[in-house]
C-alpha cells in the first residue's frame, strides 16, 4: 500500500511524537520541569538559528499575544509531561487529544468563531470516553485524569492564541517564544530537585527536543502537501504506537474497556473536528 506525501509526512510525524513521549516517560526519575527546561532549551535554540537566518526582531509587534501563547503552552508542556511519567502512554497521549474540542470553546470566546451544531454530539462522546478510560483504568485516577484534561485545556488556550497570531508574525517566532517564555518558568523550579543526567540520559534529553523540533516540520509538511480533512485520520495512529510502545518498554497492557474508551475519544475529537471543517449552513440541525 502506498501513501501519499502528506499521509507519509504525518506517519513520520506521528512516529517522532510517539518517541519523544517514550522518552519522557523512560526519564520518569528526573523531575519534571528540569526535563521541561532540556526540551525548551533546545527548541530556543533551534528557533532562534531560523530568526537570526531571516533576520527576524524578537521584540517586535504582537509582544503580548506571544507572551500569552508561551505561557499557556508552557502549562500545557509541564502538565502533559507530568502525566506521560505517571500514566499509562497511551491514555496520556489520547486525553491529549482532547485538545481541538477546548480549541472550539476558545475560538468562540476569544475569537468569535462560530461552531457547527453538529460538533456537540461528537464533544459529549469525547468526554464519555474519558469517563470510561479513568473508570477502567486502575493506573488512571481521578487526580490524574484532571491533571490531563487541564494539559489539553491550556493547549486549547495556547493553540487558539497561535490562530490568532496568524498571518501577523512569522511562525518561527511563535514558536521561539514558547521556549523562550518556558525557560524562565523552568529553572528556578527545578533546581530543588536537580537530578545530574549522566552520558546515556543526556543523549535522551538532546534527542527528544530534536525529534520535537522534528516532528513538528512534519506535521506542517503535511498539512502544506495536502488538506487536513485528508491527513487528519492518520495522526491518531500514534496512539497505536504509544500501546505498541508502552507494552515492549515500559509493560503497560491496556484494558479492554480502556482500549475501548480510547477509541470513543479519538472517535469523537475526529467527529468534532470534521464537522468544524464543513460549512454550517449545510449541516445544521
Amino acid at each position: 500500500m502506498k501513501f501519499s506525501r502528506g499521509v507519509q509526512y504525518i506517519l513520520i510525524s506521528g512516529v517522532c511524537f510517539s518517541i519523544v513521549h517514550a522518552s519522557v516517560k523512560a526519564l520518569s526519575h528526573i523531575d519534571i520541569y528540569e526535563v521541561v527546561f532540556f526540551r525548551a532549551l533546545i527548541s530556543l535554540i533551534i528557533s532562534y538559528y531560523f530568526l537570526y537566518k531571516k533576520k527576524i526582531p524578537i521584540f517586535g509587534a504582537h509582544k503580548f499575544g506571544l507572551f500569552l501563547r508561551g505561557i499557556t503552552g508552557s502549562i500545557a508542556l509541564g502538565l502533559y509531561f507530568y502525566t506521560l511519567q505517571k500514566m499509562p502512554l497511551a491514555t496520556a497521549v489520547t486525553l491529549q487529544y482532547l485538545s481541538p474540542v477546548f480549541v472550539i470553546f476558545f475560538a468562540y470566546l476569544f475569537l468569535n468563531e462560530k461552531f457547527n451544531p453538529w460538533q456537540i454530539p461528537f464533544i459529549a462522546l469525547s468526554f464519555m470516553g474519558v469517563v470510561i478510560v479513568k473508570n477502567f483504568d486502575p493506573n488512571t485516577s481521578f487526580e490524574l485524569t484532571l491533571i490531563a484534561l487541564a494539559g489539553a485545556l491550556f493547549s486549547g488556550l495556547a493553540y487558539t492564541f497561535i490562530r490568532k497570531l496568524s498571518g501577523k508574525v512569522d511562525p518561527h517566532l511563535t514558536v521561539f517564544y514558547f521556549p523562550f517564555v518556558t525557560l524562565p518558568i523552568a529553572i528556578p523550579l527545578m533546581w530543588a530537585n536537580w537530578t545530574t543526567p549522566n552520558f546515556y540520559e543526556s543523549l535522551q534529553l538532546l534527542n527528544m527536543g530534536v525529534l520535537t523540533y522534528v516532528a513538528q516540520i512534519f506535521l506542517t509538511k503535511a498539512y502544506y502537501a495536502e488538506q487536513p480533512s485528508k491527513v487528519d485520520p492518520y495522526k491518531y495512529i500514534a496512539v497505536i504506537y504509544s500501546v505498541i510502545i508502552g507494552y515492549v518498554f515500559f509493560d503497560e497492557v491496556i484494558s479492554v474497556q480502556s482500549f475501548f474508551g480510547i477509541v470513543i475519544i479519538i472517535l469523537g475529537v475526529y467527529g468534532s473536528d470534521y464537522f468544524a471543517r464543513k460549512p454550517i449552513k449545510q449541516t445544521t440541525i
